[in-house]
Parts: structure tokens; sequence; C-alpha cells
């Protein structure tokens, strides 16, 4: 029985009566019949309707032609890309063939060994009646009368009760025994049932296990998340599940009265539970799944979630790599990694061409592999704001590895973990290591990312050469003055909900009615007064060393007004506006700026993204703490150098900048 639940009755029904294509079936193979080149006529069932129509076309499989009484799998989902999907096709008369050309294989003939659904007499393929057992059983002196049917013998009615049959001699003996060897060894202990322990590990968690139940950690746990598509409106959820064997994902949907968020967000970070009855699926997307198995679950009306356990909880399994290896492995690799946090850079907050913002900070992770290897942890939205760990050691389970412009870093996504001041024999040795090194000098990077720490001051020229290295994003701090400022397309119409959210998304004017707008973000016809107006300012940085062209989005702190009001006083004065325009070029200024390198065209282009400017009053605290911090500059450069101006070029330089000279 538990065999013949593997099958998916009803799909062969419509197949033949309105060749209706089955998405997914799992069926028995009854018999097959090679009709030339590669082809195999097929004779199966689902355990409801037999079917003598499928074909399997073997011309680009390398697969083998399954055997009797196999149960096999014909899903889309589990097909190669580079095979064919099934088809059906009409060959007359109101039948169908089902072409097949790739199957799955479930259950092997030989170790099923009989068509499902009958008894062992069936083993041959061929269906023989079976005479019911309930029957009184004939006594050897009275005749049969062979001229009765078999059903009318076993009719309830006609039928006497059964006789009482006593114990034989033989049964009371083995009774006897048994009561003896209790008495001398104890009554066995009673079966655990499945309640009481896990049946399988994360890893053995396949399509085809009907019972199970895990003992989990919960590892990671995302937030509630809204949802509207074509198909769905409700809500998501989603965590990560492992025991010492590996891990899993975990999902559940609100949507038409079922609210399953609600059950799995009651799981606790960190804590072991008991699970069942969730149903295991293939992973729709690797992109957003980075457990390395090959299904997935989801939260159903029969799962069950017991716990926490305290007793013998699942504790935390790593599988550790060097940095130093990082380079050579491939992308979309998942790793772990014992690091010590070397530098954090600033939170980066920016807008991407589909004008959605995102977070994102970067952190340089070191070990001690190869005489010291470094490596870019980027991360993203929350994980971005909240990491504050900066010269801790850490465990990070499941990182992302990834590739850009030629230079390898890591990501958590999802997926992905960290734990501060790991309990492993991997973390006191690296803390050993890190304590020599701390505020010496910088480690060198086997991954080759640069050793800045975004948001530091720097000229444009030091920032083209960084980037030159290194064409992550980064976050610098610069002394420059805009030089040329574009007029032409200085702001755009953004979408303002009067709700009180943030979308900033473009509008386009409605195609029905030029007065109303249109926001990408889905909302129609806007009126003007839930759109307003947002700097795009293009200018010409530029200060000792070198010029870049950077785009400013929030330009209000340098025309010191809004770009409403400046596209007012456009419309009311032209040569007002260019006079104000004018005015703030060659104004020096201290600039936030953000800057990577992005390839377009095959060919790399520099991109400098104004986040904040800060005017510079020479007279005032931003004018004495910039001198001051050149002074310190020139200091450290006397330093490394080792000689003073005076003893190098003859010129005496006053104040404490001045390096004395070593006797």
């Amino acid at each position: 029985m538990e065999l013949l639940s593997l099958l998916t009755p009803g799909h062969l029904d419509r197949l033949m009566d309105a060749g209706q294509r089955p998405d997914s079936l799992t069926v028995q193979v009854l018999g097959t019949k090679e009709i030339g080149n590669k082809k195999f006529r097929l004779f199966v069932w689902d355990g409801k309707t037999e079917y003598k129509g499928a074909v399997m076309d073997l011309l680009i499989s390398n697969l083998a032609i399954p055997a009797k009484f196999s149960i096999v799998k014909v899903s889309d989902t589990d097909r190669p890309d580079e095979l064919a999907e099934h088809t059906v096709k009409s060959y007359g008369g109101g039948k169908f063939a089902l072409v097949l050309h790739h199957y799955t294989m479930v259950r092997e003939g030989g170790l099923v060994g009989r068509r499902l659904g009958s008894s062992s007499s069936q083993a041959n393929g061929h269906s023989q009646p079976v005479v019911s057992q309930a029957a009184t059983p004939p006594s050897h002196n009275t005749p049969q009368s062979h001229s009765t049917p078999p059903f009318a013998a076993a009719t309830p009615s006609l039928r006497p009760p059964p006789p009482k049959i006593a114990p034989s001699p033989s049964h009371l003996n083995r009774q006897n025994v048994k009561r003896n060897l209790e008495s001398a060894y104890g009554a066995p202990a009673p079966k655990r049932g499945p309640g009481d322990n896990p049946t399988h590990q994360v890893t053995d968690l396949n399509p085809y296990i009907n019972k199970y139940k895990l003992k989990v950690r919960v590892d990671t746990k995302s937030p509630v998340r809204n949802l509207t598509t074509q198909k769905f409106t409700g809500s998501v959820q989603d965590c990560v599940v492992s025991d010492q064997s590996g891990s899993i994902k975990v999902t559940a949907w609100a949507s038409q009265g079922r609210e399953d968020t609600a059950h799995l967000d009651t799981l606790e970070v960190g804590s072991t539970y008991m699970l069942e009855g969730l149903m295991v699926k293939p992973v729709f997307n690797q992109r957003f799944n980075t457990t390395g198995h090959n299904y997935e679950l989801t939260w159903g009306q029969n799962t069950v979630a017991s716990g926490p356990y305290t007793d013998n909880p699942i504790k935390q399994t790593y599988k550790f790599v060097p940095i130093s290896s990082l380079p050579d492995t491939p992308a979309d690799t998942v790793v772990d990694l014992v690091a010590w946090v070397k530098e954090m850079g600033d939170l980066i907050q920016f807008r991407s061409k589909a004008e959605k913002d995102f977070k994102k900070r970067e952190v340089v992770l070191a070990d001690n592999s190869m005489g010291g290897s470094s490596v870019n942890l980027v991360l993203w939205a929350e994980q971005a704001e909240q990491f504050n760990h900066l010269d801790a050691i850490i465990a990070i389970k499941g990182a992302k590895v990834a590739e850009f412009n030629g230079n390898k870093n890591i990501s958590l996504g999802f997926s992905g973990t960290f734990e501060v001041a790991p309990e492993v024999p991997e973390a006191e040795e690296l803390e050993e290591w890190a304590s020599g090194l701390r505020g010496h000098a910088m480690i060198p990077s086997q991954s080759s990312q640069g050793g800045r720490v975004a948001g530091e001051w720097s000229t444009l020229q030091e920032i083209k050469e960084l980037l030159a290295e290194n064409r992550t994003e980064k976050k610098f701090t610069v002394l420059a003055c805009p030089i040329k400022v574009k007029t032409d397309n200085m702001w755009y119409r953004a979408h303002q909900p009067r709700d009180g959210k943030v979308c900033r998304k473009k509008v386009t004017e409605n195609a029905a009615n030029p007065e109303l707008y249109d926001c990408k973000c889905g909302d129609k016809k806007l009126s003007e007064g839930e759109t307003e107006l947002r700097y795009m300012v293009s200018l010409c940085l530029a200060d000792c060393t070198s010029w870049i062209w950077a785009t400013m989005f929030s330009a209000s702190s340098l025309f010191n007004m809004t770009a409403q009001e400046l596209h007012d006083l456009r419309i009311i004065s032209e040569s007002n506006f260019l006079e104000l325009v004018t005015k703030v070029q060659f104004t020096e200024a201290v600039f936030s700026v953000t800057a990577k390198v992005e390839t377009y065209n095959q060919s790399p282009q520099l991109k400098f993204n104004i986040q904040d400017m800060e005017h510079l009053g020479w007279g005032e605290e931003g004018g004495k703490d910039h001198i001051k911090r050149r002074w310190m500059e020139v200091m450290r450069l006397e330093e490394e150098l080792g000689v003073s101006h005076e003893e190098e070029y003859g010129i005496a330089v006053s104040g404490t900048a001045a390096y004395p000279a070593t006797s």
C-alpha cells in the first residue's frame, strides 16, 4: 500500500479522454516494446488506469529503458534543460500518445517485483481472481459444490458465523515458553514511536518519503513579507533549519484563510524543534537558496512543530575553508569561513537603475592562511545596518562566493548566517594570530581586495587608483569644487505617496490624460499633488589632483533651494537661474561620494554619486579641522620618508607638522 501511494491516479484518464498534458505524473511500468530508432512503447498504469500509448524517445538521452514493474516520475521540474518537454500527440480516432524524453526513477522494478494494487498472484502482470478469505473454510467431510459462484458463498446474509477454533497444543507451548522467558528476563521494552526521536536527517529528505520527523536547529528566519502577483496575494516567510547532516530551506505562505506564516514565525532562531508533515519540493530557484540541498520544505496544513528542546539541542556545524582558497573557488559556491573583522566600511545607501533603494556595507575579513589573506564581505539591508563587530572573530555559515570584474567577494544572502566569538578551536587560533597584528601593517589580500577603509578622506586621483585595483563600490570624502554644472535635465518628477510611504520612482504622463501621471511602482492616474520634482544634477568635480563627472540627487545643499524652487526660478527668469548656477561653481566644499567601476559596452566606466555636501568655511571650525588634518598627513608622510622638509628642501616648516630630526 505504501508503494501504491507513490502513483498519481487520474492523469491518465484525462490524457486518454481529452488529450490533456500532465505537468507531472508518477506511474508504474508494466511492459516495454522497442519500435525502432531508440524509441520504445510503454505499458503503464497509475493505480487506476492502464495506458499503452506512451512512447519513450531516448535518441538524445543516455537513460536506460525502465525495467518491468519500475516506478517512474515524469515532470517538467526534473527535466534537464537540454531535453525537450514531454508532449501529447493525437493519432486519430480520438486517441492520444504521450511522448517522453526523460524520466526520474522512483523505485527500481527489481525492488517492486509486482504490479501495485494486486496480490502476489499477479506478479506476472495478469489479473487473477482472488477468493475471499472471510468465507467459512470448507470441511473435508462436506462435499463442495463447484457450480456455486464464489460471490454467492461470500454473501454476509447467507454465511454462518465462523466456529470458534481452540488453540492448538503447539500454540499453547509457544505461549508458555514466551511467559517463561518474560519472567526470567523481564518484558521487552515498548517500541518507541516516531514522536520520540527523529526518523530522518535533513540530507535524507526527498519527495518520495511519505512520513518523517526531523530534529533541527533554526539558523535564520526572515520577516514576514507581503507579496502580490498575478497568481498570489498574501504573505510569505522563510527560514533555514539544519542538523548535523546539512541545511534546508522552509517556506510558509499565508493566503485565503491559511495563516502558515503565523506558525512559522513562532520558531525562534537558535532553538531546536521537531518538525513533521512539511511538503518536500524541488528547489525552484537556486539563486534564492544557498543551502546546497536539492529540495526545500513548504509549511502545510498537516505540519506539526514541537519544541523548543533544551535537552541535547542541535549545535551549529561548520566546514571551514581558508580565505586564500577563494580566488580559485568558482562563483556561486557556498562556503563556511572563520575570520577576523579587520575593517568595517560605512553604510552606503543608493538607488538602482530600477528605482529601488538599497543599503550596503562592505567588511574586510582576514585569516592566517598563506601568511595572511583577506576578502570583502558584502552585507545588504538590515544585515548592513546592524553589523557592528569590528575587530571581532566571527564564523560564517553558508556564505556565497561572487565575482565582479575579476575580484572575488562573499555575501550572506538570506541563507547565510554568522556567529560572533564562536566556540570552535579555529577561532582560538585565529584570535591569537590577530592579537599580534592589531594596529600594525595592513594584511595583503589574496583576493585582490583593496585595503582602504570606505569613507575616509581621499583625493580624486587616489580614488581612481584604488578603483583600478578593486572595482567594488566604496564611500569616500573629498575636498573639491564643482567646475561645471550641466543645466539640462537637472530634475525629474517622482512619485510622492500621500500616505507617508517612500517611493521616489520616476513618473510619466498618463496616455489618456496628460494632466495625470503613471508610476513604475504600478500606481496609475496620479495627480500632480502626489508627485514632486527631485534633483538629478550632473556636475564636474575637481581637486588639486584630478577631476570626475558625478551625479547629485540631493542638491538642495548645493543651490540652497529645492528642485521645485529652482525649476520655478528658471521659468520666471532664465538669467537669474544661470547666475545662481555660475555662483555655485568653483566653490570649495566637502563632498561625500560613492565610487565604483561599471562595464558599459565592454568598456569600464567610472561612476561617482554625490551623497552629501557641506560648505567649507576657512575661518570656521570646518576649515580649521581640514587644515589640522592636512598637517597630520604631512607628519605621517615625513615619518614614512624618515626625513623632514627642512632636511630635504631646506625649508623650515613651523608648527606641529615639523618632523623632529633624529640625532
